[in-house]
Formats: structure tokens, C-alpha cells, sequence
């Protein structure tokens, strides 16, 4: 029977339509049409039960990140809304770097920091003019380094870098021979 027939029906002989008759599409993912109008499960809304109420149903963490009330968390190593970013990438690029030391007072300088597998390496760290490799030990957001460099020199500390990846805190040493130890602090911010 046309559904407008169906209607006017209804309309004059009320007692005889039937209430569960819902929209044109029948419900979805398991709704129940009552009184003309879909009843949705928990996890479904809309007119037919089409739309997801699971904050997690179309978001896609990558790297093994998991879902839980609509936020990716990220395995250690990846960050990001997505854990989209492995976190010694954060690292790389050029900084300018401020440094205030002890003994050598304050220093400006640029580097550049390149990744190579695993490794990751300071290029001009403090004008050294040399790489220097900082060890792989990459936790969450720090990152410890120690190098020995020409005439016996080295350094050694933490760098830990913001999430978003545009700057560095560092703390370390240089240890100078026949010459007292240097405490150094740094703020490293990226120009590319």
C-alpha cells in the first residue's frame, strides 16, 4: 500500500495504524523502530542509529598507538596526535643555541643536528667545529651525549626537547684538561 494512503489512513482510523512504521530507511546497527522512531543501541545516534558515538570509531593511531576516549597514546619513541612523529626526529634540524657556562660565560652559536639510522649527531656544538655523537639513549624527550673531542676535551649532559620539536633545554659538562670542569645550560631554538 503507497505510504501517503497508508498515511491518510492512519489519519481517520487512528486506531488502526501502526506505530512502529520509522523514516524510509529502516534503523541500523541494531536500532529498534518504537513509536515511529528508531531507538538506538549504546555507541549509535542519529534518525536511523547511522552515527557513531565511540570517540575512537574513526580515529587512526599509527605506530601502535591506541585509542582510548578519543586520544591516541602513543608507545614510547612516537608523539603526535596520531603518534605520527618519532620523537629523535624532534631533534633533528638547525638551532640556534644560547649557552651559559661557568668558566666560558655565554656563548652564541648555530648547529645542526643530523640522524644517521639509530645515531643522531651535533654538528659545531659550541663551536667545536665537529660532530659530536650523542649516544642513542633517546627516552621520551631527552636524550644524553657524551663525545671525547680533539686535545682531550668532552662533554656530556642531557638535552631535552620540547613536544612540539622547536626547542632544546640542555645541561652538560665540558671538560677541559689542566682546566676545572664547566657546568653549562642551554636554550636551543630550531630556525629550520
Amino acid at each position: 500500500m503507497p505510504r501517503l494512503l497508508y498515511t491518510i489512513i492512519c489519519i481517520v482510523l487512528l486506531s488502526a495504524c501502526d506505530k512502529n512504521i520509522c523514516p524510509d530507511n529502516e534503523c541500523l546497527n541494531g536500532g529498534l523502530c518504537v513509536d515511529g522512531a528508531c531507538d538506538c543501541p549504546i555507541g549509535w545516534t542519529g534518525d536511523l542509529c547511522e552515527e557513531s558515538t565511540d570517540p575512537c570509531a574513526n580515529l587512526n593511531c599509527l605506530n601502535d598507538g591506541v585509542c582510548t576516549t578519543g586520544l591516541c597514546t602513543c608507545l614510547n619513541g612516537f608523539t603526535g596526535i596520531f603518534c605520527q612523529t618519532e620523537i629523535a626526529e624532534l631533534f633533528v634540524g638547525k638551532w640556534l643555541a644560547e649557552t651559559d657556562c661557568y668558566y666560558a660565560g655565554m656563548d652564541t652559536f648555530t648547529a645542526e643536528i643530523i640522524r644517521n639510522g639509530d645515531e643522531i649527531f651535533i654538528l659545531n656544538f659550541n663551536g667545536y667545529g665537529q660532530a659530536i655523537g650523542l649516544t642513542a639513549d633517546i627516552n621520551l624527550f631527552d636524550a644524553t651525549f657524551s663525545s671525547t673531542l680533539y686535545n682531550g676535551v668532552s662533554l656530556n649532559g642531557l638535552a631535552a626537547v620540547a613536544d612540539d620539536g622547536l626547542s632544546m633545554t640542555w645541561s652538560y659538562n665540558q671538560i677541559i684538561p689542566a682546566m676545572n670542569v664547566d657546568d653549562c645550560y642551554a636554550v636551543w631554538n630550531k630556525i629550520e
